[in-house]
C-alpha cells in the first residue's frame, strides 16, 4: 500500500511537517527520493514508527534507571 505524506502522518500519530523533518533526517525514507509529493510504502512507516517508538522506549528507561540510581 502507498501513503501520502499525510496518510503517513496519520499512522505515525505527526504532522506532515514532522513526516518531511524526517524525510530530511532520513529516519524515513519516500518510495522516490526527491519527487513531490513524497509517497511511502506501508511498511516503511511502520518501520519508522516502530523505531520511533523503541527510542522514546529507551529514553523513558533510562530516565527511571537515574532516578533508581538517584535513590540508592
Amino acid at each position: 500500500m502507498i501513503l501520502t505524506t499525510r496518510e503517513a502522518a496519520t499512522e505515525l500519530g505527526l504532522s506532515p511537517f514532522a513526516v518531511r523533518k524526517m524525510v530530511e533526517r532520513e529516519e524515513l525514507v519516500p518510495i522516490i527520493p526527491g519527487a513531490k509529493p513524497l509517497r511511502f510504502h506501508l511498511l516503511d512507516v511502520a518501520d519508522a514508527q516502530a523505531r520511533r517508538v523503541s527510542k522514546a522506549d529507551a529514553a523513558r528507561l533510562d530516565a527511571i534507571a537515574e532516578e533508581w540510581r538517584a535513590l540508592g
